[in-house]
């Protein structure tokens, strides 16, 4: 009678012990996951924010680009007035 109550008790034991471990492996499996899932995110963010200082970049060049060429044809324009000027000052001195 002792014995069976023994191997009963031992019995309990080893599945309480293996309930502990099941419990304890998937509550490390959802931390990995949940780690996982942290990673995945702020890779994510950072790859959004590396686009967007991009995009922005590309922005500020692409404007400073056109305001040099508007400024190149101001004074292309005002060189080309310039001449004219001069032309037809001497021109009409000319006569």
């Amino acid at each position: 009678m002792i014995m069976i109550t023994c191997i009963a008790i031992i019995i309990i034991i080893i599945i309480i012990i293996i309930i502990i471990i099941i419990i304890i492996i998937i509550i490390i499996i959802i931390i990995i996951i949940i780690i996982i899932i942290i990673i995945i995110i702020i890779i994510i963010i950072i790859i959004i924010i590396i686009i967007i200082i991009i995009v922005i970049f590309i922005a500020v060049v692409i404007i400073i680009i056109i305001i040099i060429i508007i400024i190149i044809i101001i004074i292309i324009i005002i060189i080309i007035i310039i001449i004219i000027i001069i032309i037809i000052i001497i021109i009409t001195l000319s006569e």
